[in-house]
């Protein structure tokens, strides 16, 4: 098996939350998930490559956009 790593904990917390809004309409759980993602953005604050790091915060960023644009609907 393939070791787990940062990136594909961040990339399973990002697909489960737009599931859940693009798929299982499910709001809630999906605002529970990005702000699990801002936790660990806060946690590992300085102790992250670069590439974590930048694919977290453009996860992040597009995840609450979506969010925004879900509960406007």
């Amino acid at each position: 098996m393939e070791e787990i790593t940062f990136i594909h904990i961040v990339l399973s917390l990002g697909t489960s939350a737009y599931i859940d809004m693009d798929k299982e309409k499910n709001l809630p759980r999906a605002k529970q998930t990005i702000d699990a993602l801002e936790v660990l953005l806060e946690k590992t604050k300085g102790n992250l490559a670069r590439e974590e790091e930048d694919l977290l915060k453009k996860f992040l960023f597009d995840l609450r956009i979506r969010y925004i644009n879900e509960t406007k609907k």
